[in-house]
């Protein structure tokens, strides 16, 4: 059930955004507020909004009115890396890995240690993606690691060496995520390390994007479709994953079409339809709702 509790202090505030492409008014009037640690689900039929009001969040395509704050601050029109660097997190949908990089590679670049102001630079690719044909030069510039802090072990240790040594190997006692962390929430991609993401399966890609999204050491982690295209036994999995992350405190804001899925995991939905909030309620109360999820998800 969804209880607000101040306690807990507000992590999402969205107030009254209207988004636009171009002419087209896609947005019109969406406000929601989350709390810290729950997760919030976003339903609704495709052509909707609920990516635009993704991307509205993090800063690709800014509202033209209305305010979105994120930890009590005000962010709207931040762009996306400064939005990040303040500790929001994106598996985008489509996945987007860098299909050029290995699984290991895919992962540092996206570590960002919550106690640097390093900019995770990578953040404004991952909606404009990244070419499976990916040329030498734009392979290179995505694999120089050198802005990722490291601990220099002494001379003549190499900087993949050290950076194992500090982002891969090292557990932390400090919340933070590292390779090790996340490979022990995504065993495959332990196995799957030195192979590039272009080859992975499905699933494992999706796999490999949210554990790039938790490199990034989120407070709050936003999930644009993350069961897309995966086959049941996947699903299951994520479903696992998004568990297993709300019961650690991570605040979740989940875009997502399977309807038993999000009821399962969610905090409290909304439903969005042609650009506005037409339902808002805790799962089970929708659940209940034949005539709700007949006419705005086709059930």
């Amino acid at each position: 059930m969804f209880v607000e509790d101040s306690r807990q202090g507000t992590m999402l505030q969205v107030n009254d955004i209207h988004t636009y492409y171009g002419d087209s008014h896609i947005l019109q009037g969406i406000s929601l507020r989350m709390e810290s640690g729950q997760v919030v689900g976003i339903l609704g039929r495709n052509g909707m909004g609920k990516t635009t009001l993704v991307r509205s969040i993090i800063g690709f395509t800014p509202p033209r009115r209305g305010q979105v704050l994120f930890k009590e601050r005000d962010v709207t029109g931040w762009p996306s890396n400064r939005v990040v660097s303040l500790g929001l997190g994106l598996v985008p949908q489509g996945r987007r890995v860098f299909p050029s990089l290995t699984v290991l590679e895919n992962l540092l670049v996206a570590n960002k240690p919550r106690t640097t102001n390093l900019r995770p630079w990578f953040s404004g690719t991952l909606l404009r993606g990244t070419s499976a044909h990916s040329s030498r030069s734009e392979r290179s510039s995505i694999t120089d690691l050198s802005t990722v802090p490291v601990e220099v072990s002494g001379p003549g240790s190499s900087p993949r060496s050290d950076m194992e040594s500090a982002v891969v190997r090292g557990k932390r006692n400090d919340g933070r995520w590292t390779v090790e962390r996340v490979m022990e929430l995504f065993p495959r991609l332990r196995e799957r390390r030195e192979i590039r993401a272009g080859k992975l399966s499905g699933g494992e890609q999706q796999m490999l994007a949210i554990a790039r999204g938790l490199m990034t050491n989120p407070e709050l982690l936003l999930m644009d479709e993350p069961t897309e295209g995966l086959a049941p036994l996947l699903v299951r999995e994520v479903g696992r994953v998004i568990e297993n992350l709300k019961s650690q405190g991570l605040s979740i804001l989940l875009v997502e079409q399977n309807l038993p899925l999000a009821l399962r995991v969610s905090d409290h939905v909304h439903i969005l339809s042609r650009g506005r909030i037409v339902h808002s309620s805790a799962p089970q109360a929708l659940w209940e709702n034949e005539e709700i999820k007949r006419r705005y998800l086709g059930l």
